[in-house]
């Protein structure tokens, strides 16, 4: 989720860069067009870019119980994997392999609303 933040804010990072070296060149009156479909475009690639990262952070932490435990295993990780992911049932894991991946990915897509909602402004 800090990812999607880092994401957030590099895109209004960019914005402000942007915006202030095309008011000096000669394309001024065509700066906003430009600013808000490059700034788009990364948003939108950041966000399928990171959905695919998503469904491999949900794999392997719902795939936590399915390891055995080991040495190195810390004991914050052991409790996770024993109490939480240790699925009996194929349906308990499908379930929480769905829940994560939702989740990742709401936050993900829904995060391009919440910067044009409260960050773009007008």
């Amino acid at each position: 989720m800090a990812i999607v933040c880092a994401t957030i804010f590099s895109t209004i990072v960019y914005r402000i860069q942007i915006s202030y070296i095309l008011k000096e060149s000669s394309v001024n009156a065509y700066s906003s067009i430009i600013i808000t479909v490059t700034s788009a475009v990364m948003n939108l690639i950041c966000s399928v870019t990171l959905s695919q990262f998503y469904y491999w952070v949900a794999e392997k932490l719902t795939d936590l119980g399915k390891q055995k435990k080991k040495d190195s295993i810390s004991e914050l990780n052991s409790i996770y994997s024993v109490y939480i992911e240790l699925h009996k049932f194929q349906t308990k894991y499908d379930d929480s392999l769905t829940i994560k991946i939702y989740l990742f990915q709401f936050v993900s897509f829904y995060s391009s609303l919440f910067y044009i909602a409260f960050f773009k402004g007008r």
